[in-house]
Order: C-alpha cells, then sequence, then structure tokens
C-alpha cells in the first residue's frame, strides 16, 4: 500500500492539477509531472486528483458567471436610473428591455416551424424547410 498524503499535500497538489489544467496541460503531461514530483503514485490516483480539478473548475466558473452576471445586471439597472433622470425614457426602455432579456424573461429565440407545403408552395419559395424542423437565429 502506497504512502497517503496529509490533508495539505493533498490540497496542494490538487490546487497543482487545478493550475496546469488551466494552463491547457494534458492528462499524460499531469501524470508526468505527479510521478516525477510525488513519486509513486498510481494513474487512477491522478485521475481521481484531475476529476475533482474538473469540479472545481466548473463550479469555480458557474460562480464567476454568475457573479458576472449578477454585476452587469446592476450596472443596467443604474443606468436606467441615469437615463430616467436625464428624461431619455427611450434608453430607459430598451436598457429594462436588455435586463429583461438577462433576467430570462424573454422566451427562447428559437423557432419550430412544422406543417405541410404544397408542391406549389415549394415551388414558390426558394427557403423551403421541410416538415419538423428547427430554425435557431442567431
Amino acid at each position: 500500500m502506497g504512502f497517503k498524503p496529509t490533508t495539505a499535500q493533498y490540497k496542494e497538489r490538487l490546487y497543482t492539477i487545478y493550475s496546469m489544467l488551466l494552463d491547457s496541460y494534458d492528462r499524460f503531461t499531469i501524470l508526468e509531472y505527479a510521478r516525477k514530483t510525488w513519486g509513486e503514485v498510481g494513474t487512477s490516483t491522478v485521475d481521481n486528483y484531475i476529476k475533482r480539478a474538473n469540479e472545481y473548475i466548473e463550479q469555480d466558473y458557474k460562480e464567476k458567471r454568475f457573479q458576472k452576471l449578477r454585476r452587469s445586471i446592476a450596472k443596467r439597472y443604474k443606468l436606467k436610473t441615469r437615463a430616467i433622470k436625464k428624461g431619455d425614457f427611450n434608453l430607459a426602455h430598451e436598457i429594462q428591455k436588455d435586463i429583461d432579456k438577462l433576467e430570462g424573461l424573454y422566451p427562447s429565440e428559437k423557432h419550430h416551424v412544422t406543417g405541410k407545403m404544397t408542391l406549389s408552395d415549394f415551388l414558390r419559395n426558394e427557403n423551403f424547410i421541410p416538415k419538423d424542423s428547427t430554425l435557431e437565429t442567431d
């Protein structure tokens, strides 16, 4: 049975692999680094470190994305207040629409097209869309 790292060593190793993943190191390079630096460490152990580090990266991304979204919405509320104070109600309305979109108050922009098209419709329409096709707008 191999050497079990202390909690401090475990955290240090996890942070090292976390950083290596963010620096785009591949699995093979991380395995080699681990063997050279930490001695006899199994592949499955390093894979577990990589898995855990990836979970932290995903969690950090979600938290940072949520913080950015909240900050962005707060900035827009402030801009809307300024626009109202200046009497620019059209701008305030546009800012509110942007806030609503960021908060997910508008429906999805995907459009589903279904139905039958006759041959004459097809011949008149250069942009023929088959039945049950899904269009996505940019």
